[in-house]
């Protein structure tokens, strides 16, 4: 038989599918790894898709999207996230998944560097693997709460730097970059040449501030800005798969191209859903917002009551907790709390050595689940630390 491509091996089991699997062996676990919302998507969204499904033919879509939907995201994304935007700007995508990996197709060159956040989602390196390009990380400090240095990286650029990629609020830390912090990354990238990926999956999960994206106030046109966004979270549409990429006129063309002859488009009932989304009652995105506010409150509520400590994240659907007084490594940590009190978290080390010592716990399970599962870890912690 002939030998597979080399990409296969690009391409590593991420730690949250693994602690995923390993929860399936084991009955009755409380599951707190992962960031599915367990809302079910607002019904005025599944009904307006329902019906447009009903009667209409299910025909191919435009590679780009459909008009109308590109339309009312250039609407969203210029009065919510301060991005001026034009149909020409966007293209609809296979979630922010599929959004940043042709983000990322758009701009590398097979052995160019992409500094990625560590830690950071643990799909990134995965992508960029998969891209030919090289994964090189750039570390954020528990010290200052992860934040992103833009001094810091600017000390890690080389010749073959291409791009930086940026998210915020952060998965797995819930951390908001600083605005000056950001600017100061937009200057940096536009001296040096090197584009900003920005993953903007969580821009309307924000707790208690505002939340700036990178490409805001910026000319779209001229900006080295790449912004990928998602209806998953703020809509709690994960199996929808939509998302979309925004970026100037010039690369959203090339990105056309490249969408059409890899996965053609993304699902047309979808698009009605996300259209239905933006253009319907945001009441549903608000209460949603506000159960995720209030367990968060209910979760580092509970860590306070324990003396343990975490990273009070400024949104997101996570908590990074501090585990590092344990002695224990975090994937030892999350398999021991897994097998021995069927709660199932996600080590830090899945998102990065800088990760290693904090456990991530996700607030899109529901609260009575969240409750029972920390006061289980905090029993777990408190055994370890012995």
């Amino acid at each position: 038989m002939p030998l597979p491509s080399s990409r296969v091996h690009a391409i590593p089991l991420s730690g949250i599918r693994e602690m995923m699997n390993l929860a399936m062996t084991i009955p009755d676990v409380l599951r707190l790894e992962i960031g599915d919302p367990d809302f079910m998507t607002p019904a005025a969204i599944t009904q307006a898709a329902t019906d447009w499904a009903q009667n209409n033919r299910m025909g191919y879509p435009p590679n780009a999207g459909i008009p109308q939907l590109r339309e009312a995201i250039a609407g969203k994304v210029t009065s919510i996230n301060a991005i001026a935007s034009k149909a020409e700007n966007v293209n609809v995508t296979i979630g922010a998944t599929g959004a940043l990996y042709l983000a990322m197709l758009a701009v590398l060159e097979p052995g160019d560097e992409i500094l990625v956040p560590d830690p950071g989602w643990a799909g990134y390196p995965a992508m960029v693997g998969l891209a030919g390009a090289i994964a090189r990380p750039y570390r954020l400090r528990p010290e200052n709460g992860f934040q992103l240095v833009a001094s810091d990286i600017e000390k890690m650029l080389t010749p073959s730097t291409r791009a930086i990629l940026v998210n915020s609020p952060s998965n797995p830390t819930g951390a908001l970059n600083d605005p000056q912090e950001t600017r100061a990354l937009v200057e940096l990238a536009e001296r040096r040449g090197i584009w900003i990926i920005a993953d903007e999956c969580y821009d309307q999960i924000v707790f208690d501030t505002t939340n700036a994206c990178v490409g805001a106030d910026l000319d779209l046109e001229s900006a080295p800005v790449i912004s990928a966004f998602s209806f998953s979270k703020t809509y709690a549409m994960t199996g929808w798969r939509l998302g979309y990429l925004v970026a100037s006129s010039t690369l959203s063309q090339h990105v056309t191209r490249m969408q059409a002859a890899s996965v053609a488009s993304a699902a047309m009932v979808s698009q009605m859903a996300g259209l239905a989304a933006l253009q319907g009652p945001q009441e549903p995105a608000a209460e949603m917002l506000s159960a995720y506010r209030h367990r968060r409150d209910v979760a580092t509520g509970i860590l306070d009551e324990h003396g343990i400590a975490y990273v009070r994240p400024d949104g997101a659907l996570y908590v990074f907790v501090d585990i590092r007084s344990s002695g224990i490594d975090s994937r030892d940590f999350a398999t021991g709390l897994l097998r021995e009190r069927a709660v199932c978290t996600t080590p830090g080390i899945a998102f990065g050595e800088s990760g290693d010592g904090f456990i991530r716990v996700s607030l899109a399970c529901s609260e009575a689940d969240l409750r029972e599962g920390l006061t289980r870890f905090a029993a777990f912690h408190r055994q370890k630390s012995v």
